[in-house]
């Protein structure tokens, strides 16, 4: 993708004439609602169990490119960034399927998930400078997520006492 602004062996060169090596990355965010449903199967109460979660969104992505500390790479600057960084955005959509468990004593709280994420992009950019035509062509984006988490429960306990009127 940056054949055309690097030297031979890959570098790029800075405003001062040294070669700067280049790192990618990918830069995004996302914006979702959704709904779930937890089935409480097995656990100490019913906030513990197994759980479905859906839900539809935005996704807008692009590549991150960082050069070498202390460096200026003049055809990573400012616009001349957005001609390579594939810029993208769409439709998202996520399927979750986890487990949580929430203890009686509120000591021993958490969850386990996978998240599949699905976005249907399409780049933004006008056209791309490496190849200099616009690129109009649809995506399908998918990308799993495992996760792990420790839940700080904020409730009260369930009242003990019963008020008649």
């Amino acid at each position: 993708m940056l054949d055309s602004i690097t030297v031979d062996d890959g570098f790029l060169v800075s405003t001062d004439g040294t070669l700067s090596d280049i790192r990618y990355g990918m830069r995004g965010l996302s914006a979702t609602a959704g709904i779930g449903k937890m089935f409480p199967a097995f656990g100490p109460n019913a906030n513990c169990g197994p759980f479905l979660f859906l839900s539809a969104g935005f996704i807008e992505h692009r590549i991150h490119f960082d050069t070498d500390r202390g460096t200026t790479v003049p055809s990573l600057e400012g616009d001349y960034k957005k001609g390579y960084d594939r810029l993208s955005s769409g439709l998202l959509t996520t399927a979750s399927l986890g487990y949580q468990y929430l203890s009686k004593n509120t000591m021993v709280n958490f969850f386990i998930k996978v998240d599949y994420n699905k976005g249907f992009t399409k780049n933004v950019r006008n056209y791309n400078y490496d190849s200099g035509l616009p690129d109009n062509t649809k995506r399908n984006d998918g990308f799993l997520n495992f996760s792990f988490g420790w839940t700080l429960p904020i409730y009260r306990k369930a009242a003990t006492d019963y008020f008649y009127f």
